[in-house]
């Protein structure tokens, strides 16, 4: 359902200087003398997801004069664009995982970036490379801007979870005419309350079951 990818092997702050690189000078500047801020950020975010605590990450949505909106537009106008020297980063990011798979479902093509934690109220995390994973446009749709409130509520992130080896995806044959399997998640035990809530907590954001149910028109089933 899930696959882990290697760390982006471009920085935080190569990223944020190339976003700011044909700036207007004055707003260049603002930028600049933030830079170490969104630098400590962008560590604080990793050290949190490392220890399971980004849920308790509080929203900022603005730094002294930079705004909510020119931080979003560094990835809406910047890294996201075509021809900006920025989109080079852009593009390395989405060329991480595999064969182009995206690892949020397993199954669709990678076509654009999806924020971990949403860029409408984590503005200071839009262009954190960590941030940004490679998505197809449907899993990045599906997710829209959820939340987590508690560990248990986060989703996959395949940058940092490595899934134990065993079985957790399942399916029900529903005998019908035609017949059809139910897909759902049920992790083994010993990898304990929290990874079997993330997981179901996955499934239903990314709405898999809508992607992996599978229809046997030719099943004639057994009364």
């Amino acid at each position: 359902m899930t696959n882990s990818l290697a760390l982006p092997i471009d920085s935080h702050k190569d990223i944020y200087e190339s976003c700011i690189s044909n700036l207007h000078a004055t707003t260049k500047k603002k930028f600049l003398d933030n830079l170490d801020y969104f630098i400590d950020k962008g560590d604080e975010f990793e050290s949190k997801m490392i220890g399971n605590t980004l849920f308790n990450t509080t929203p900022v949505s603005s730094v002294g004069t930079i705004t909510t909106h020119e931080m979003v537009y560094l990835y809406t106008g910047k890294l996201s664009k075509l021809g900006h020297p920025a989109r080079v980063f852009y593009d390395r990011l989405r060329s991480i995982p595999a064969n182009g798979q995206c690892p949020l479902c397993s199954v669709r093509t990678v076509t654009t970036l999806d924020h971990y934690l949403p860029k409408a109220d984590f503005p200071v995390y839009a262009i954190l490379p960590i941030n940004l994973i490679p998505a197809c446009r449907d899993c990045n749709t599906d997710k829209l801007s959820e939340t987590p409130t508690t560990h248990s509520e986060e989703t996959i992130h395949p940058y940092f979870d490595v899934l134990p080896d065993g079985i957790y995806l399942h399916a029900n044959l529903i005998k019908t005419k035609p017949a059809s399997l139910v897909f759902f998640v049920n992790a083994p035990s010993p990898w304990g309350s929290v990874l079997q809530s993330r997981l179901k907590t996955h499934f239903r954001i990314f709405n898999l079951n809508k992607l992996y149910v599978v229809t046997l028109p030719f099943f004639e089933p057994v009364c």
